[in-house]
């Protein structure tokens, strides 16, 4: 009879494991319109129904480049919340236990993440194709950054939420909207890119980048602009395989 329970238990727990992480991959495919199998490198429990996870769109033991996404959700994983790097909590064991997985794969991000401004063409490159939105900031800073950035990506969008933060340390950032995510994310840069080519006014530009960002925007573009499939071919051509990267250049 025990040997029946037990293997009822184990059953039942990795129905509910299977439907947890079918949960939170369905949920964030939701909101990237993507259809990605989802990979978890960390499911913890903090609390009475909160969770950590850390999930990715590779395998841990895949070199290609992978995107790394640290997250909140509840217990069923029908909820989930971003990280930001502001969090405290009451029980100080948690919070030690959350900020030593957060920092490990924050700095695992950042590595993936790393630039390519050893290749020097890259930056001659992006100029050259001239298909990027330019953004003027610190006048006093001697840094660029270029973006690239998909309408679709969830760190994409808090990035362009940080936009005028970031531009107090840099002299221009220069966006590439590209769609690597899905076809909806090349529709919505090219909506962008068309918008920024025939308005000038500052706050209207701010605005319909954060229109274009929002995830119920719908995209008036049926094809992608030519400007889209010059950035994702430079993407394609220096083998970045993630949004956003961000390319600094120091102004000598």
């Amino acid at each position: 009879m025990k040997k029946h329970f037990l293997f009822l238990s184990m059953s039942l727990s990795l129905a509910l494991a299977s439907n947890f992480e079918n949960n939170v991959e369905n949920l964030l495919n939701d909101y990237t319109k993507s259809n990605e199998k989802i990979f978890f490198y960390e499911n913890i429990k903090l609390d009475k129904n909160i969770r950590l996870v850390v999930v990715s769109n590779k395998e841990k033991n895949d070199n290609q480049k992978k995107t790394i996404i640290p997250l909140i959700t509840n217990d069923n994983g029908d909820m989930l919340i971003a990280i930001t790097p502001l969090f405290s909590f009451k029980n100080k064991e948690i919070e030690k236990t959350f900020s030593e997985i957060i920092a490990k794969y924050w700095d695992t991000q950042d590595d993936e993440n790393k630039q390519v401004s050893s290749q020097k063409n890259i930056i001659s490159d992006i100029e050259k194709a001239n298909a990027f939105l330019t953004f003027k900031g610190n006048n006093a800073s001697k840094k660029i950054l270029y973006v690239f950035s998909d309408p679709n990506c969830p760190y994409c969008r808090e990035a362009i939420s940080n936009l005028k933060r970031d531009l107090s340390m840099y002299r221009e950032i220069k966006i590439l909207p590209v769609g690597v995510i899905n076809e909806k994310s090349a529709l919505k840069s090219s909506d962008l890119i068309e918008f920024f080519k025939k308005e000038k006014d500052l706050n209207l530009r701010n605005k319909k980048l954060l229109e274009v960002y929002s995830n119920s925007y719908t995209p008036k573009s049926t094809t992608p602009s030519q400007e889209v499939i010059k950035n994702t071919k430079i993407m394609l051509d220096y083998n970045i395989n993630s949004v956003p990267y961000k390319i600094e250049m120091t102004i000598d």
